[in-house]
């Protein structure tokens, strides 16, 4: 007969978790190059694409792994034979593009109301502030997986930028939950931010 907390536990559940968690990184630690690139391959021919979301919620190697093993995720996607298609400067997800063009607009003329200068680009979601500052704008759908939740931000290097104007959706994804402006320079070498969901955004701002 089993009976739950029967015995006085030794550890805490914090203590215990934290001790799991280091076990983990250790035993990816360990995974070589080979190893980790047939993980990506499992996902691969599981899914038939690759992303930050669909790693994130496997047991195997996190972003952050692949992302310091190979440089970048694309180096690593690359090397399974994996090659996303053009994108664009902050690129969203697909389903998104309609509400990001509309999101751009309104960015744009929240920026003229304040009486900056706004000239758009040909390319939906970048414009140039004040005839100087290249700024894009995406749309980032909040994602919760193992690991927690949060929102990853990509922008592309191809692309000339100073800011990114992100708008973080809602878990549910009917509106924009909160704003953050980010600097192209505080993006790691995967040119991928992770934003873990928390009091760290800086809201609405029209």
């Amino acid at each position: 007969m089993r009976k739950a907390k029967a015995f006085t536990p030794l550890i805490d559940r914090a203590t215990f978790n934290k001790a799991q968690s280091v076990r983990h990184n250790r035993r990816v630690n360990r995974l070589s190059d080979a190893e980790l690139l047939d993980q990506l391959r499992r996902i691969l021919s599981e899914h038939g694409r690759l992303c930050s979301r669909l790693i994130m919620a496997t047991t195997g190697p996190d972003t952050q792994t692949y992302q310091k093993r190979f440089g970048s995720l694309d180096a690593a996607y690359h090397k399974v034979g994996y090659f996303q298609r053009h994108l664009g400067p902050a690129p969203e997800s697909p389903s998104l593009f309609e509400e990001a063009r509309a999101f751009a607009r309104k960015v744009a003329n929240g920026l003229r109301r304040q009486g900056l200068s706004v000239s758009t680009d040909t390319v939906p979601g970048l414009f140039r502030v004040n005839h100087s500052i290249a700024f894009a704008t995406t749309l980032v759908r909040h994602q919760s997986e193992k690991r927690g939740q949060f929102w990853a931000v990509r922008i592309n290097r191809s692309y000339s930028l100073d800011y990114v104007f992100a708008g973080l959706m809602r878990a549910d994804g009917k509106a924009v939950q909160t704003h953050l402006l980010l600097p192209v320079n505080r993006f790691p070498p995967s040119a991928e931010m992770v934003i873990k969901d928390g009091p760290n955004k800086i809201g609405q701002l029209w």
